[in-house]
């Protein structure tokens, strides 16, 4: 991930195509965390269904080599999802794991016929190629190497863990995506946000695109989280479209960024 300190971003409309150039007041401070050893995020489209574009790509679980461990879960008692931190023994977690094995698995594993599950992406590190394996799941029917890596991530997620401590993220990703039919626009499912907000108020001074040069595959603002939920999550509640101009309508999905704080 790149910081970039100046990028003309190019916003595709029905009507045209203006540049605006896009040069942050501030940027984070460079963070050096430990290196992830397991990421998982969860894509959730019953999310997408109830509106709620916010819940539909958390991240689930980040467990770093330092055994520190930010994950994603539900409070019983508030009855609300809210993200955790814990430390555990990072070699005795991993070592449940055949990485070995994991790194010779397909990258992508669906199963055929299956209708409103969740997607779930692991990036698992493998130390004997000093890289990451990245496998897309969606479905039951996976190996029993990947079974138990899923499992043993829900069961964490799932326990309770009496020294586990509420996390605030220090930033956010806004994926946005462009909306090309906007005839049928529903308005009520639509929330105006100003371009001034997002590229300089909160931004955080990230962005990068799907495809190089162009949006039409879309992009990713990463903003200030503080800015983030006290500002912009209000509006969104309830919305699964985010507009910056009068002709320029977005889709979009919100991503937690487990750095440490």
């Amino acid at each position: 991930m790149r910081a970039i300190l100046a990028i003309c971003i190019f916003l595709v409309t029905f009507g045209g195509v203006f540049a605006q150039e896009v040069t942050p007041e501030t940027t984070p401070p460079a963070e050096i965390a430990p290196q992830i050893l397991i990421q998982m995020n969860t894509f959730n489209p019953w999310a997408i269904m109830n509106g709620n574009m916010t819940e539909y790509n958390t991240t689930t679980f980040t467990l770093y080599e330092d055994g520190t461990v930010i994950y994603y879960a539900w409070d019983a008692e508030t009855r609300e999802s809210n993200y955790y931190t814990v430390t555990i023994d990072a070699d005795e977690f991993m070592a449940q794991f055949d990485l070995a094995e994991l790194a010779t698995l397909n990258d992508k594993y669906t199963e055929e016929n299956l209708m409103d599950a969740n997607t779930n992406i692991l990036k698992i590190y493998i130390p004997e190629t000093d890289d990451y394996k990245t496998i897309e799941v969606y479905g039951f029917d996976i190996p029993d190497s990947l079974e138990l890596i899923l499992a043993s991530i829900w069961d964490f997620t799932r326990a309770e863990h009496d020294d586990a401590i509420l996390w605030t993220p220090r930033f956010v990703w806004i994926h946005l995506f462009p909306e090309t039919n906007l005839t049928f626009l529903d308005e009520s499912l639509v929330a105006d946000v100003d371009l001034n907000f997002l590229f300089y108020e909160a931004f955080a001074g990230q962005v990068e695109l799907n495809t190089p040069e162009t949006l039409e595959d879309g992009l990713k603002v990463m903003l200030w989280y503080d800015l983030y939920a006290s500002e912009l999550l209000p509006l969104l509640d309830g919305k699964r479209y985010i507009r910056t101009s009068r002709s320029q309508v977005w889709y979009y999905s919100v991503e937690v960024v487990s750095f440490l704080p």
